[in-house]
């Protein structure tokens, strides 16, 4: 996933750099410039990221960090407009994009809680029934909660399906549960 992500801090930096000026010909230097901010993070999501959902939670770092070496320069006004609108265009497309993976849908965030509920119960001691290996902007701390709120109701599941010969205590299940929002913070690197 790092390794994705420096592949894409650089590629929108070279694409960033080479078209980072304004030019009278283009429109306003806020319309290019918002145009040029949302290209460079289309480009980057579409080449790099495979516009798959999984790298949503990558996109925005990716691109503010793109944004802060490319749009920094400003000799005249001109070019400080297109800078900023450019950082508007960037927010915009990455918006959009986390708009699509993670509001229009929600399989990411149930995924995300599937996936903590899993590493409880495995941390816990419980194995698969088919012993299988350990799973490896608003939008995203709203989907982010879905997950951590689905959570427990899918731990109730894994530890039935996974354990069906231990019994939980309702104190040990409240222990277990209070892992959700800790485990889902860490599937996402927070």
């Amino acid at each position: 996933m790092k390794a994705i992500f420096a592949q894409a801090t650089l590629l929108l930096s070279v694409l960033a750099s080479s078209t980072a000026t304004w030019s009278s010909s283009a429109g306003s230097p806020c319309e290019s410039g918002f145009l040029d901010g949302r290209r460079i993070v289309k480009y980057v999501w579409n080449r790099t990221y495979g516009q798959d959902c999984a790298n949503i939670w990558d996109l925005a770092d990716a691109a503010d960090s793109s944004a802060d070496r490319t749009y920094v320069s400003a000799s005249n006004w001109q070019q400080r407009e297109f800078n900023r609108c450019a950082r508007l265009g960037v927010a915009d497309m990455v918006a959009r994009y986390e708009k699509i993976c993670l509001e229009d849908s929600s399989d990411q965030c149930m995924l995300l809680a599937t996936n903590a509920a899993s590493s409880i119960a495995i941390d816990f001691g419980c194995k698969p029934p088919y012993a299988a290996k350990v799973p490896e902007s608003t939008y995203q701390a709203n989907c982010r909660q879905v997950a951590i709120n689905n959570c427990p109701g899918q731990l109730t599941a894994k530890l039935k399906e996974w354990c069906p010969n231990k019994t939980i205590t309702t104190s040990k299940r409240l222990q277990l549960e209070s892992k959700c929002g800790p485990e889902v913070n860490s599937a996402l690197g927070i």
